[in-house]
């Protein structure tokens, strides 16, 4: 045991790595349910006819891009895990 470990005691520092697997288990539902709302959003892109998407300003071509797409936009990864 290191100093730390042994000042800390057994019982808190399993409450430590207790807290630390719920943040990570947190952090991942938060990103598996993000995914599916991308996956969600993204069909509906998918199925918007052409006017629509002329109206965006988005080509059907890049729309197709985008529902194929897996990937999570920088700006919807400022996921807060409390």
């Amino acid at each position: 045991m290191t100093t730390k470990t042994a000042k800390l005691g057994p019982a808190l520092i399993a409450a430590e790595a207790l807290d630390k697997l719920q943040r990570q288990v947190r952090a991942w539902a938060l990103r598996e349910a993000l995914n599916y709302r991308l996956k969600q959003e993204r069909r509906q892109l998918a199925a918007l006819s052409d006017a629509m998407l002329h109206d965006l300003g988005i080509s059907r071509a890049d729309a197709e891009v985008e529902a194929a797409s897996r990937a999570i936009p920088a700006g919807r990864l400022d996921i807060t895990v409390m």
